[in-house]
């Protein structure tokens, strides 16, 4: 389990770290968007394209958040693009894919605390290691070493390289 970051901290570390990522044009170049959620300075709204094997592009809207940051990775989940509430299985806004093998998406995943919700399943979103998953030494999150880049670069490789449709058209 990870533990819950200070919360003014991890949101100022959040931000300066995804300002760093913004000046360096990567999230541009991937064709992705940020917005700090209005109002909660622990989230932000990173907006990436999935590209389908035929080139089609869709929108994909993910909730980054600061609740364990940066001891460990950032939060993520799939969101609505109006509420920004968690997308479901069966809603355009819910992403299908082929693989890779260190990367999945559940609906509903039951956590070792009791709760349950959307586990965006890689080593670079906090979730995971609620899961009781656990990484090999090359995939481990490390404090100090890694960073939401990370996080954001996994998804850039993965809604390009293994998305295959929304799960409803």
């Amino acid at each position: 389990m990870l533990a819950i970051a200070n919360p003014e901290i991890a949101a100022l570390k959040l931000k300066n770290d995804l300002d760093a990522y913004l000046a360096s044009g990567r999230l541009d170049k991937a064709g992705g968007k940020l917005q700090p959620m209005e109002g909660d300075p622990m989230n932000f709204i990173l907006e990436l394209p999935g590209v389908r094997p035929d080139g089609q592009q869709d929108p994909y809207y993910l909730k980054l958040g600061a609740k364990y940051y940066d001891l460990g990775p950032p939060t993520v989940e799939f969101v609505e693009p109006e509420s920004f509430v968690r997308s479901r299985d069966g809603s355009p806004y819910y992403p299908v894919f082929n693989g890779p093998p260190n990367f999945a998406l559940h609906d509903v995943y039951s956590f070792e605390d009791g709760t349950s919700g959307q586990l965006v399943c890689f080593s670079f979103s906090a979730m995971y290691y609620m899961s009781g998953h656990n990484p090999t030494p090359g995939e481990k999150w490390n404090h100090g070493e890694h960073n939401v880049a990370a996080t954001i670069n996994t998804l850039i490789k993965i809604l390009r390289d293994h998305y295959q449709g929304p799960s409803k058209c």
